[in-house]
């Protein structure tokens, strides 16, 4: 029957998804984060649950890469535990089917049907200083296959997910820099497969600190800071006040609108307050920076529909042409400066319409958002990995890296520096023997 109506029986598939970022603040696996996690958990288990980390460890730990993954493997378990324990094995056995790092930067994707997602590919680059990991991003890139179909390229459908940590600070300088650090990780991050993290066949979430923010250049009695830090007041916020400083002031909201990042790509409507800068461990809002937006989590949304479904000729069954976005919002807990970010979305099996042609440079096609709608055709944006950024990341990242994880090392751990010290009173006795 499958082979008979493949068209129709794929067009009726919709994939639930889940997912979530959170800057760690440098704070490894913490289990008050599985207990409040599980609020954010759709009802019905989703079809896979992506988790995207950033500063989950120290910077030394960063750049050593088997503490990194012993970081991400300590929030793998908090993530299992959590999942299994919400829903509970009787209902659905979660198990991980890709895990990849760069730096303290992390993604985790986890499915009850692990038979459903086969070819795992992943991906890494930094756009640290040096090209070091301390800052970058890290991907997942899978393969659905629906229950009841065999594996081929028009009964299956990738997924390709990032996790990112951007350039920080405010100003228009770092405005740019963050750009850059997104056209250059969105090209670099090579799967290993020809393409950098958009593909054409394949379904495209991005997310992570990227670190846009509400001023230009911050100080804490402008009008602009003042209304931010209002949000936190009870008394004065309301729903529809987070909404209207985002179209004033985020830099991402107004860069996005202008064509300056992410030409094809949309994001959830946003209700809940600024996710940085907190006075860790309060829910006071620091003084030190106006409140923003950094965390953030968008989809790629080329689906040329002009509505969300549509019922199936001859059947009462609605099929799924758009994304439909179930719940977009931050989960308030105080175990960092930041406070994580969650998405529930369901995608139709079909996916968007490639926004990269055969040649490999970005095209603009129209979107949900209407400031594109005027904006069409190719550019000069090159989006697959080029033999200079496997070069980079290959051997200059995992050497500066190195580099940052020995020189910490040895000035800041006891251990380090006594090791420095042998090392100096080696030196030392050897020039007296040659001089000898």
């Amino acid at each position: 029957m499958f082979h008979e109506s493949s068209n129709q029986f794929l067009a009726s598939m919709s994939i639930p998804i889940y997912l979530f970022t959170f800057n760690a603040g440098k704070r490894r696996a913490n289990d008050e984060l599985g207990r409040r996690l599980v609020s954010t958990f759709p009802q019905e288990p989703a079809s896979i649950f992506v988790f995207g980390l950033e500063e989950m460890g120290t910077i030394i730990e960063g750049a050593y890469g088997p503490s990194s993954r012993a970081c991400l493997r300590e929030y793998n378990d908090l993530f299992l535990d959590a999942l299994n324990g919400f829903y509970g094995e009787d209902i659905a056995r979660f198990h991980t089917v890709g895990m990849v790092s760069v730096g303290a930067i992390g993604l985790v994707a986890i499915t009850p049907y692990p038979s459903k997602y086969t070819q795992v590919r992943e991906a890494k680059s930094g756009c640290g200083y040096g090209y070091s990991s301390m800052k970058g991003a890290v991907g997942l890139r899978v393969k659905y296959i629906p229950q009841g179909a065999t594996q081929g390229k028009e009964t299956s459908v990738e997924m390709s997910f990032v996790n990112a940590h951007l350039s920080a600070f405010e100003g228009d300088y770092y405005y740019q820099k963050r750009n850059q650090n997104l056209n250059f990780l969105m090209r670099s991050l090579d799967f290993g497969d020809g393409y950098g993290f958009v593909k054409p066949g394949s379904h495209s979430f991005f997310m992570g600190d990227l670190n846009y923010r509400t001023t230009k250049k911050f100080s804490p009695d402008s009008e602009v800071s003042k209304k931010l830090h209002c949000l936190q007041d009870q008394s004065q916020a309301t729903k529809d006040l987070p909404r209207k400083f985002l179209a004033q002031y985020d830099e991402l909201t107004l860069g996005m609108k202008a064509g300056d990042m992410l030409n094809g790509f949309s994001e959830g409507e946003i209700n809940f307050n600024p996710t940085y800068k907190f006075v860790y461990p309060t829910a006071i809002y620091s003084t030190k920076r106006s409140p923003s937006w950094c965390d953030r989590i968008l989809y790629q949304s080329t689906y040329r529909a002009p509505m969300t479904s549509k019922l199936i000729r001859g059947s009462k069954e609605k099929v799924l042409l758009a994304p439909v976005i179930h719940n977009y919002n931050s989960l308030d807990v105080l175990l960092s400066d930041h406070q994580p970010v969650y998405l529930n979305i369901t995608v139709p099996f079909h996916p968007p319409e490639p926004i990269v042609n055969a040649s490999g440079f970005l095209q603009i096609l129209p979107s949900d958002r209407e400031s594109e709608s005027s904006l069409s055709g190719p550019t000069s944006v090159y989006m697959r990995p080029t033999a200079l950024d496997r070069l980079i990341q290959r051997l200059v990242r995992p050497t500066v890296d190195t580099t940052i994880a020995a020189t910490l090392a040895g000035t800041t751990q006891p251990r380090g520096r006594l090791a420095v010290l042998g090392i100096l009173l080696v030196m030392f006795g050897l020039y007296l023997m040659k001089r000898g």
